[in-house]
């Protein structure tokens, strides 16, 4: 018996045999719609966040982790990655070649997803595809938030 949980974010996989695993693999891959994908990531890059509003999603992704239960159920995301990675985050913001911020300090939420996701590879394989598909949820939220111009309490 083979059982995969990835923390909620992706169903069980409990297979009784390599046909099965097989079968659900299938399932898994014929369920994917790439156009949507690649549709919704695109859009990233016409949403933007300050240096301001940067400097607060770093700090308050770092006090995330130590805040009480009660208030972490009240937000409507998680930080899904370790503080350490947040300060690569904040470093990459200045340094990364490819998505770093712009001159004039603002910087697209598909440069920030890519910081995120890139401080991602250094996670065990056991946490990787709960890191990477909370990341996309995190900046999903962030969109939203940025979208229908709603206070997040990420970016106040």
């Amino acid at each position: 018996m083979l059982a995969s949980k990835t923390n909620g974010f992706l169903d069980d996989l409990r297979v009784m045999s390599v046909q099965e695993l097989f079968n659900r693999i299938f399932q898994l891959l014929t369920r994917f719609d790439a156009e949507k994908q690649i549709n919704h990531l695109s859009t990233l890059s016409e949403y933007t966040l300050s240096e301001h509003q940067f400097a607060q999603l770093v700090g308050k992704s770092r006090l995330y982790h130590y805040l009480p239960q009660k208030m972490k159920k009240d937000l409507d995301t998680v930080v899904p990655i370790s503080d350490t990675q947040i300060s690569a985050v904040a470093k990459d913001y200045y340094q990364d070649k490819s998505f770093c911020r712009s001159d004039d300090g603002n910087i697209d939420m598909w440069k920030c997803y890519n910081l995120f996701t890139s401080e991602i590879k250094s996670s065990y394989i056991d946490t990787f595809l709960d890191r990477n598909v909370g990341t996309l949820l995190f900046i999903n939220s962030l969109v939203e938030h940025l979208r229908n111009k709603k206070q997040s309490w990420f970016l106040t």
